[in-house]
């Protein structure tokens, strides 16, 4: 049964093995990435405190390069803003 339903990863020894994947994508191999990308009014982005929730006026944000809440932001509900977002590539 494992073989007809075996998944791009595998668990050997508690440790992720690539089965159909070349690789595992992790930041160190460049199969993950952090990007800016323009976010507009309404969007769900994690807010300041963890959680998710549309991007409205008067809300904290952290704008991109931001990584603690010293440099968070309030939102003034006028344009796009520019966040951080990760991407995953995949290599089968």
């Amino acid at each position: 049964m494992e073989a007809i339903y075996d998944g791009p990863i595998d668990y050997v020894n508690f440790q992720p093995s690539a089965v159909i994947l070349d690789d595992i994508p992790t930041l160190t191999n460049d199969g993950i990435s952090i990007e800016p990308i323009g976010v507009n009014p309404g969007i769900i982005v994690v807010g300041i405190d963890g959680n998710l929730s549309p991007l409205r006026e008067g809300m904290l944000y952290k704008p991109s390069g931001c990584h603690d809440t010293s440099c968070a932001q309030t939102y003034t509900g006028q344009e796009p803003v520019l966040m951080d977002h990760a991407v995953v590539r995949y290599k089968i």
